[in-house]
């Protein structure tokens, strides 16, 4: 799993992880406003193809090292 966080600067995080618990982390972010079917297309794509994209999902870097992903830009 990546995650780019794009709000004043860009940074890229990471975690490595089952689908089960990605989905744990977007129900975690406060401002992840996911409906279920977003959800499901994005669980098929992970599935199929072991990554996938969510558009529109809002999170700080404290939410997102919260959670305890890492910083992989170099930063």
């Amino acid at each position: 799993m990546l995650w780019v966080a794009t709000t004043g600067i860009q940074a890229v995080y990471e975690g490595l992880v089952s689908w089960s618990i990605c989905a744990r982390w977007l129900k975690q972010l406060p401002h992840a406003d996911v409906s279920k079917q977003d959800l499901a297309v994005v669980k098929e794509s992970f599935k199929r193809y072991q990554y996938a994209t969510l558009h529109g999902v809002r999170a700080s870097f404290y939410d997102l090292e919260s959670l305890g992903l890492q910083r992989v830009d170099g930063e």
